[in-house]
């Protein structure tokens, strides 16, 4: 699958943790000039807190990662 050449990526960071794969997501897209809507999910609240507070800008959902339903 190509990369897109402009616009903004959709990242999940499932099992999130303090955001690891989520800040090597976010200098990817830095490097290649894209926007990134970043979603993150665990089931633990204090991974969700630590990782609130590395990636304020993302969306945090405090849930299984059975539980989400996709948005229409």
């Amino acid at each position: 699958m190509p990369l897109p050449s402009s616009g903004t990526v959709t990242v999940v960071d499932l099992f999130c943790g303090p955001g690891g794969l989520s800040t090597g997501f976010a200098q990817a897209c830095e490097e290649l000039e894209l926007d990134m809507e970043l979603v993150a999910i665990n089931h633990d609240e204090t991974a969700i807190e630590t990782h609130q507070a590395n990636h304020p800008d993302a969306r945090q959902l405090n849930t299984k990662v059975e539980g989400p339903e996709p948005s229409n």
